[in-house]
C-alpha cells in the first residue's frame, strides 16, 4: 500500500470517528485490516492498559498472518501539553490532560498518526467542540509496531529459506 492511499483511509476514519463522536459522545476503538482491495473492521475492547496491550499483540499476530498491506487503528486518547515534559504522570491520570481522536497507520515504509483535539462542551457531552489537528509522520516512533513496517526488512534479509542454517552448517 502506499501511503498517500493509506493517508486516504485514514482521513475517511478520521471523519467517520468525528461524526459518530458528535452523534453518540464516544469513539468505540476498532481496528481496521487492509489487505489488498479488502478492509476487515475489527472491534476492540480497552477496559484497562494490560487489555489493550493484548489486543495490540493479537492484531500483530493478526496482520502478519493475513499478510496485511496495513493496519489502522481508532480510538479516543488523552494528551497533555505542558511546558515541563514529563512521563511521571500517565496522560489519563495528569490533571492538565485534554481529549483527542487519536488514528494510526501502518504498512511497510512506516507508519501515520492524526490526532484531532476536542472538547466536551458540557459534562454530558452532548456537544464536541473539534480544536487543532495534527498529523505526524512518526517514521518508526510509534508506541505501537503491528509488525507491517519491519515485514519488508525481514523479506529481504540476507537469510534464504531453502539453506539450512543448522549450527553444524555453520562450523
Amino acid at each position: 500500500m502506499k501511503k498517500e492511499e493509506l493517508e486516504h483511509i485514514m482521513e475517511e476514519i478520521l471523519e467517520n470517528a468525528k461524526s459518530l463522536l458528535s452523534r453518540d459522545g464516544y469513539i468505540a476503538p476498532v481496528a481496521f485490516l487492509c489487505i489488498g482491495n479488502e478492509i476487515r473492521v475489527i472491534p476492540l475492547n480497552f477496559k484497562n492498559r494490560e487489555e489493550k496491550e493484548r489486543q495490540v499483540v493479537l492484531l500483530t499476530k493478526v496482520a502478519r498472518l493475513e499478510n496485511a498491506d496495513a493496519l489502522i487503528m481508532v480510538a479516543e486518547s488523552w494528551y497533555v501539553i505542558s511546558n515541563k515534559p514529563s512521563l511521571e504522570i500517565e496522560p489519563s491520570k495528569h490533571p492538565m490532560r485534554k481529549e483527542c481522536i487519536f488514528v494510526i497507520g501502518e504498512y511497510e515504509e512506516g507508519d501515520i498518526t492524526i490526532s484531532q483535539q476536542f472538547e466536551r462542551e458540557d459534562k454530558e457531552g452532548d456537544r464536541i467542540i473539534f480544536g487543532d489537528r495534527d498529523n505526524m509522520n512518526t517514521s518508526g516512533f510509534s508506541k505501537f509496531n503491528f509488525g507491517i513496517k519491519n515485514r519488508k526488512k525481514y523479506d529481504n534479509s540476507i537469510l534464504k529459506p531453502d539453506i539450512n542454517y543448522s549450527k553444524s552448517n555453520l562450523n
